[in-house]
């Protein structure tokens, strides 16, 4: 059976689970697309007709995207099949590419997991929340702080709305 991507994140952490397992999912998966994006942008830019470890790495570079951690191999493996699978750009990705594109939403994803870890263990809890999570993807770089961007944006503008209910009352 197939490994869950929330399970390959969390696995070296210990005893520590996420709160919401499918959430964190959809944030790493639309991490995926949204560097897959960039990099697609960028080698396009460059104009290189297959991105290779080569094209991957200048990309990388001029996203300010640094590679300085690696994650869990089984993670590594998770993702390396998500961004084969859902790939959708006009230039194909070779082994390599693939490699640096899954390396680089790999090394992300663990540092959404490890920062949430480490603030569940000062607040004494084995569950990594929802919030734990948001708070360590304000450190993430463009691209893959977009989603969190936009939930936080919509989080902010729910709460004026209901501010402005209860001031109505």
């Amino acid at each position: 059976m197939e490994q869950s991507l929330a399970r390959a994140a969390v696995e070296d952490l210990g005893d520590f689970e996420l709160e919401d397992p499918r959430s964190f999912e959809v944030l790493t998966s639309r991490m995926a697309e949204d560097m897959e994006i960039a990099m697609q942008v960028a080698s396009l830019a460059s104009g290189v007709t297959t991105i290779d470890g080569a094209a991957a790495q200048h990309a990388l570079e001029l996203l300010g995207i640094p590679l300085d951690a690696e994650a869990p191999p089984q993670l590594q493996a998770r993702l390396e099949i998500i961004v084969r699978d859902r790939g959708r750009g006009p230039l194909d990705f070779d082994e390599e590419g693939l490699r640096w594109l899954a390396q680089s939403v790999g090394q992300a994803a663990y540092h959404l997991v490890s920062t949430g870890a480490r603030q569940a263990a000062e607040e004494n809890t084995q569950v990594i929340s929802r919030e734990f999570v948001m708070m360590a993807c304000e450190d993430l770089l463009y691209p893959l702080n977009q989603l969190c961007k936009r939930i936080k944006e919509r989080q902010g503008a729910n709460q004026a709305a209901e501010a402005g209910e209860e001031l109505a009352s």
